[in-house]
């Protein structure tokens, strides 16, 4: 009956008019009541759909028939669906769709919808709000992982039915992760901010975990002694003892409530109350598991945001977290709190003079772009750079939702300062990249193997050397034993062993890779994160074979040292020992020749002569050349081969005209100077001159001459007319005494050109040689130029 006519009906029903009057004016006002709380009740639907729409678990509600009839945005977050495009469908279908493929069998089609068709009709089902976990597959591929209770709401036709759900994907991984660990079960436990009690079947307290201490303010060893009963509160306990019973009993799996708790100085706080039994393996309960969420604050603000807009706007800012109230279509700052103004450096008055693209460094248009999916319910969570007052840039992830607050679609907007967090990521990444480059970079083929033989991990050399090896590329995860092979199993196993005991192991290797036998060290290491723990062997694989080549030329080298130390020695003393007898010999025979006139005695005279001066000879060449081998010190300076080729010692000029030869000198005056000890040059140079000398037939030409090459190195070369050097003989004529003349026709004793090559070695040149039988011999040497003349 509508108001007037309702005053009608009271006018004519009271005869006396007074009365009449009265009772209208009463009716009138619970009329205006009545609108009133009918006005009320739109407001709070009103704010019931702004909480729907705002809570990141998915919501849905369908009809008697199982028709959908309600998808909030967090539903549409989760499953991928838009709410227009379910409202109105099956649920069956809609569940059906968004199954893996592996439920998508008849039997599995047949169970869910004979299932639901049930629930509708009778309220019925194993699942009835329970708490169950189930895999989703997005329209787009992505398997996400739920948490999914339904309900059931009776109607005059039936049942209509709700599901709450929540995305787990990342809980399920990280709760995986967890079970991998009782010490990281522990740590969740110490750690959590929720309290945690475990108590055994009649409720007393078998464990605590320390956040549920703190909000009591009993210690562990004081609630072991107390019984659940003894810290809530008398009013909340007939409350607790149901649901409690209805777990213990199985009944439902879990129960959620939220009641009051006392603590030990007497005050009480309200918290969020998760528990479920515990069973033994028969599926009998022997206890219960309680998580505990202080809600005292939650409530005292949904309170406040009940109560009016001023306990909200207190709410607003006085929370600690940065919020700002944004117009998604202007991008204005309607609001923001005293955390924003703290974080943004400024003041209240110019932030809310500013556009969050004043803030934002992504272009305008993007912005607005991800407004739109924040208005929409597309996007949820962005990551920004936000500029603040002072110019400073920071990393930040926005948490941003739609509200509608005093008749104003407004973005909710919560921003976390996460700068630091990303800098740190970042570090991280270029610390596991650098240690991978280094990891692969070494020369050593690297790989760790764990306690269980199963590779792990392996650089980029252990994989070419193992592909080289055995042709194939091994894989983490693969057990070592596929590159083992049977015969060396057992002494594998034994170092293998003995690293795992924490000593390291070094053996040697002689594979043949690419038809060459190559020598490796092989080191066994215990891989040992903290003292005392091993969880692995690292095998460290390095080619040294041409180390060990080095070793052995060292040992050469050595030896070669030594010789010649030891034959320095010989002719010091030789030489000392020679020089005097010789000298007392060449004496002797001077005063016989001026004494004797027999020709025969002085022929005889003339040999032992030429054979003590052969004797000083071969001395001199000797310690010349343990002086070389022994490492003398040069004397470096600036000279021109010029020089060297013009200082001709008499005797040997002599020599050369007794046997009727004739010298030539070609010598270029633009020659560059070099860098030598003249002294040692002139020795090298006399050698070959001598040894053209002696192999130049009488009446033949000795060619001297000098020249720059390109280079700007300077040459002498000494060009004979001899019978050349057979083709056999050119490689050894540098050996020491080495003779071509195997008759021994020719004066020399093999260590001319050994000479003469190791003192021009000693200064960075070179000998070459050029011949061919019966055109004579041209010995070159090239020295480089001295380092200020070098033009290029």
């Amino acid at each position: 009956m509508l108001p007037q006519e309702l005053l009608q009906a009271v006018h004519s029903y009271c005869r006396d008019e007074a009365a009449s009057e009265a009772l209208a004016q009463i009716l009138d006002v619970e009329l205006r009541a009545c609108a009133e709380r009918e006005t009320t009740l739109r407001q709070n639907e009103a704010r019931l759909r702004g909480l729907v729409d705002c809570v990141v678990e998915g919501i849905s509600l369908t009809d008697e028939q199982g028709r959908i009839i309600e998808w909030n945005p967090g539903m549409e977050a989760i499953t991928g669906l838009r709410r227009e495009a379910v409202l109105g469908q099956s649920i069956i279908d809609v569940q059906l769709s968004l199954a893996p493929p592996e439920y998508q069998t008849p039997e599995q089609i047949a169970r869910i919808t004979d299932a639901i068709n049930t629930y509708l009709r009778t309220g019925q089902a194993p699942w009835h709000n329970q708490l169950r976990e189930q895999a989703l597959l997005r329209p787009d591929g992505t398997l996400r992982w739920i948490q999914q209770r339904s309900f059931r709401i009776p109607t005059e036709k039936g049942f209509m039915m709700g599901g709450v759900v929540h995305d787990v994907t990342e809980e399920r991984s990280a709760r995986e992760a967890l079970q991998n660990s009782e010490a990281r079960l522990r740590t969740l436990f110490e750690a959590t901010a929720l309290g945690i009690a475990i108590t055994d079947i009649n409720g007393d307290h078998i464990e605590v975990n320390p956040a549920m201490q703190r909000m009591l303010g009993y210690s562990a060893e004081e609630l072991w002694q107390m019984n659940i009963s003894q810290i809530t509160h008398p009013d909340d306990w007939v409350m607790q003892q149901p649901a409690a019973d209805a777990v213990i009993e199985g009944r439902q799996n879990a129960y959620s409530i939220e009641k009051r708790y006392l603590r030990k100085d007497g005050t009480s706080f309200w918290a969020r109350v998760n528990g479920a039994a515990i069973r033994d393996a028969q599926g009998q309960p022997i206890g219960g598991v309680a998580v505990i969420e202080d809600t005292t604050e939650r409530r005292r603000a949904d309170e406040a945001l009940r109560a009016s807009e001023r306990l909200y706007r207190e709410i607003f800012e006085q929370n600690r977290a940065v919020k700002l109230l944004i117009d998604p279509q202007t991008g204005k700052i309607v609001d923001a709190n005293p955390a924003a103004v703290e974080f943004y450096k400024t003041t209240p008055e110019i932030l809310k003079t500013m556009r969050i693209t004043d803030i934002n460094m992504l272009p305008p248009e993007i912005v607005f772009e991800k407004m739109t999916a924040a208005v929409t319910g597309e996007q949820r969570i962005f990551q920004f750079r936000h500029r603040l007052a002072d110019g400073d840039i920071r990393d930040v992830e926005v948490f941003s939702s739609p509200v509608h607050l005093q008749g104003r679609d407004l973005l909710h907007s919560i921003v976390i300062d996460v700068t630091e967090r990303n800098r740190a990521e970042e570090s991280l990444r270029r610390s596991e990249a650098s240690v991978r480059a280094i990891f692969d970079s070494t020369p050593q083929a690297l790989v760790f193997i764990d306690t269980s033989h199963q590779i792990v991990t392996f650089n980029n050399l252990f994989q070419e050397q193992t592909r080289l090896l055995f042709g194939f590329d091994v894989q983490p995860g693969d057990s070592i034993y596929r590159i083992v092979c049977d015969e060396n199993r057992e002494s594998f196993e034994r170092r293998f062993a003995q690293a795992l005991q924490g000593a390291t192991v070094i053996v040697e290797k002689t594979p043949v890779i690419e038809n060459t036998e190559r020598v490796f060290e092989i080191r066994y290491v215990p891989v040992t994160p903290e003292p005392g723990q091993v969880i692995g062997v690292c095998l460290m694989a390095e080619d040294i074979t041409e180390r060990k080549k080095d070793q052995a030329r060292l040992i050469e080298l050595t030896l070669e040292r030594e010789h010649g130390r030891i034959l320095a020695d010989f002719v010091h003393l030789a030489s000392h020992e020679f020089r005097t007898p010789l000298s007392i010999i060449g004496t002797s025979v001077y005063l016989l020749e001026k004494k004797l006139d027999s020709g025969f005695a002085r022929e005889h005279l003339a040999a032992i002569s030429a054979q003590a001066d052969s004797i000083l000879k071969l001395v001199e060449a000797l310690l010349i050349f343990s002086q070389l081998q022994s490492g003398m010190p040069f004397r470096f300076e600036m000279i021109s081969l010029n020089d060297v080729a013009r200082a001709v010692n008499s005797r040997l000029l002599r020599e050369i005209e007794v046997a009727q030869q004739t010298v030539r000198f070609e010598l270029d005056a633009a020659l560059p100077p070099v860098l030598g000890d003249l002294d040692m040059l002139d020795q090298a140079y006399h050698r070959l001159l001598d040894n053209a000398h002696r192999f130049t037939p009488p009446g033949g030409t000795i060619t001297v001459r000098t020249f720059r090459l390109e280079d700007d190195c300077a040459a002498l070369e000494v060009r004979d007319t001899g019978m050349g050097i057979r083709p056999e003989s050119l490689p050894h004529i540098f050996d020491l005494y080495f003779r071509d003349d195997t008759a021994h026709s020719t004066p020399g004793f093999g260590l001319g050109l050994p000479i003469a090559r190791r003192i021009i070695e000693q200064h960075n040149g070179l000998i070459e040689v050029e011949t061919a039988l019966g055109a004579g011999c041209v010995f070159r040497i090239v020295l480089p130029p001295a380092p200020a003349t070098k033009t290029r």
